[in-house]
């Protein structure tokens, strides 16, 4: 599911989209996706625009998380931030 999200807004076009866009293309609730998708900004995997948004948009790291340039140990560092 999380990787159908970084898919949607990922390359090659690297979309900018609400979570309601996204959930449209991947078959979830805008609720849920919106969820996950928080969850993917606070992994430095999606960045957020709240300017006439929220609007989500894929970062380098999660365009290498699509990519598989990153290792599994490396994507297990990428836990959310704790506060």
């Amino acid at each position: 599911m999380d990787v159908a999200i970084l898919e949607v807004v990922g390359p090659p076009l690297r979309l900018e989209l609400n979570r309601g866009a996204i959930a449209r293309n991947i078959d979830y609730s805008p609720d849920y996706v919106g969820k996950r998708a928080n969850l993917l900004v606070s992994c430095g995997l999606l960045h957020i625009d709240e300017d006439g948004g929220p609007f989500y948009l894929i970062s380098d790291t999660g365009e290498n998380v699509l990519n598989r340039d990153i290792s599994p140990d490396d994507l297990e560092e990428l836990g959310p931030e704790e506060s």
